[in-house]
């Protein structure tokens, strides 16, 4: 009987060893296979964002070798959806669903330096709207009749800070005021990336740009007021060294201004949509109606000249044809890119950029990019993207 209860002692112990080791074994197993899974996705992952990459490679490749003196939606690196570009995509990335596009986002309408009356006519003359973009954007703590400060935002929930500056990013309209409710009918129609014309950009705007770059505030008041007696006597400046005619202005502070701004027409009218032509012509005196006449079926311009004659015929005063030549234009010099690659069944990887194209010296033919914004990560669905305000607006 002693020797029954051993050998039975025995298989239990062994049985309790068996289960141990298969416990090891299980776990060790699906260690290795989530490893495996992790590494995978990973490899996956990286090799989807170099294609992501690759893509934005090719198109601001394309973008430094156009050299012509316009800008078009059909050119080689506007149309990401003609059969040549979906054919080369299925060629360098085969079994991937590659998807991409480009626009002109300099053509859209700049939130921190339009005019009150383009503003009327974004808002469709909601005064609320209008008068509080104008407080969010400026400086001071004095509410205009249908605006709002800080004490309103305050109230929120959660409680938001008024910016009292110009706007990081147009997603911050969504946080103003009323301009909130209009979003989502003009988000394809505005920004904050489009470049600066000081030509035509009102004085307290200017200012706050000075005050931006570091310029003392007395400074950039006195600045503002130089800008506007300009304005008023219709002296038109042609580049930097043009702001010098300003007293207060000095070298110190042209090196500070560098890049801001562009001595030329600002929206290109190849690649605006009916509504911002109505909108950006009518500031040139053309009736949102008569705005369509200047295209004429599928006519696209390529010299400025033929675009004023447009303008002209379609009832423009000859008398603001220089103000026109300020507004409008037939080339791009800021663009926004989106780039997506499928990576599984449930996820993409994306890059969203703002990029602005310039020649360093006016007689330069070699095009130089700069980045202006760049967001890229991996998405689990198509909703996600760039379009959040920036991080220094919100609870405060």
């Amino acid at each position: 009987m002693a020797y029954l209860r051993q050998r039975g002692a025995a298989l239990v112990m062994v049985m309790w060893l068996i289960v141990l080791l298969s416990a090891v074994i299980v776990s060790f197993v699906t260690r290795i296979t989530m490893e495996a899974g992790i590494a995978h996705n990973m490899v996956t992952t990286a090799e989807t964002a170099a294609a992501a990459r690759s893509v934005y490679q090719i198109i601001t490749d394309q973008m430094l070798q156009d050299v012509n003196d316009y800008d078009l939606p059909d050119e080689a690196w506007a149309d990401t959806s003609s059969e040549e570009w979906i054919s080369r995509m299925q060629a360098l990335f085969p079994g991937r669903a590659v998807s991409a596009a480009v626009w002109d986002e300099g053509s859209r309408i700049n939130l921190n330096t339009v005019s009150i009356s383009m503003l009327r006519r974004l808002f469709k003359e909601d005064k609320s709207a209008v008068d509080s973009v104008m407080d969010w954007r400026d400086t001071d703590q004095d509410a205009r009749e249908f605006g709002a400060e800080q004490p309103f935002y305050a109230r929120q929930t959660p409680p938001l800070k008024c910016r009292d500056s110009l706007l990081g990013h147009k997603s911050e309209l969504k946080l103003v005021r009323a301009a909130g409710e209009h979003y989502e009918r003009i988000k394809d129609m505005i920004t904050t990336y489009g470049m600066v014309n000081p030509n035509i950009l009102s004085p307290d705007v200017f200012e706050s740009f000075c005050c931006g770059v570091g310029i003392d505030d007395f400074v950039a008041e006195r600045l503002a007021r130089e800008l506007k007696d300009l304005q008023e006597k219709n002296i038109r400046l042609k580049n930097y060294d043009d702001l010098l005619q300003m007293p207060s202005m000095h070298r110190k502070h042209l090196e500070m201004l560098d890049g801001l701004f562009f001595f030329g027409g600002l929206y290109n009218v190849n690649f605006l949509t009916a509504d911002q032509t109505a909108c950006i012509l009518s500031e040139c005196g053309i009736a949102a109606e008569e705005a369509q006449f200047v295209f004429r079926g599928t006519r696209k311009f390529r010299i400025v000249d033929d675009l004023i004659a447009a303008m002209i015929a379609a009832g423009m005063d000859e008398g603001v044809q220089d103000y026109a030549r300020q507004l409008v234009t037939v080339s791009s010099s800021v663009f926004g890119i989106n780039v997506s690659v499928e990576c599984g069944e449930n996820s993409r990887y994306n890059i969203d950029a703002i990029v602005r194209r310039f020649r360093e010296k006016p007689d330069d033919r070699q095009w130089v990019l700069e980045v202006l914004y760049w967001k890229e990560g991996l998405l689990s669905s198509p909703s996600e993207g760039g379009d959040e305000p920036s991080a220094n607006v919100g609870a405060g």
